[in-house]
């Protein structure tokens, strides 16, 4: 009797799987599983332009001439938190004070992280020159609307459950894991309730391996 190798006994075997069915289940217990769709992005994400850093949002021309010996005072019009819209325009000589992930208010164009200022009651000092567009997140910047961000077939990994939390998905569907039959073969091989005498051994590794 001729081997074969272990990769083409493989393929022999895989060849004979057929595919069975699809299921959808929670992504808390897809890990592994194999993926039976597209995952597809429902919106941007970001949703809105947001900020990237804990500072104040304000126009960047206002603070050109800025520096640590000269700071450029501003009014802070508005606290602003990340799940909040902001309620006012950023006018010139104006800045809102803007944590992390806020959506950028209308009117400005810049956000100085906070290292940059001094807070004093009702308005702020700023230190540094800030680019148009500095420290702004681009709406989508992470994932864009209609986009597929995993693809079918994929071998479920964390890093693929974080990207489905990521556009929305709590289920996914997945194809149905294979029943497989493990048989033990061998005439000292005896079940675990079988009476045993002489060379026979009971059968461990169908146990271990189920």
């Amino acid at each position: 009797m001729s081997l074969i190798k272990v990769d083409e006994a493989r393929e022999i075997i895989l060849g004979k799987i057929e595919v069975q069915g699809t299921e959808k289940i929670s992504i808390n217990d897809s890990l592994g599983r194999i993926l039976a769709e597209d995952i597809v992005a429902r919106r941007n994400n970001p949703p809105m332009d947001n900020s990237a850093m804990d500072g104040y949002a304000l126009i960047a021309a206002d603070i050109e001439s800025a520096t640590p010996e000269n700071p450029v005072k501003l009014d802070v019009i508005e606290d602003l938190a990340a799940g909040y819209n902001p309620e006012t325009t950023v006018k010139p000589g104006q800045a809102i004070r803007i944590m992390t992930g806020a959506p950028i208010p209308e009117g400005s164009d810049a956000v100085i992280m906070q290292e940059d200022t001094e807070r004093n009651g009702n308005s702020v000092l700023v230190k540094d020159r800030a680019d148009v567009r500095e420290n702004i997140r681009d709406a989508g910047e992470d994932v864009r609307e209609g986009e597929t961000v995993i693809h079918k077939g994929a071998d479920i990994r964390p890093s693929h459950i974080g990207m489905m939390a990521v556009v929305g998905r709590s289920t996914v569907f997945v194809g149905r894991r294979p029943r497989v039959a493990i048989l033990s073969t061998g005439d000292e091989i005896k079940d675990l309730d079988e009476p045993i005498s002489g060379p026979c051994i009971y059968n461990s590794n169908g146990y271990m391996l189920s």
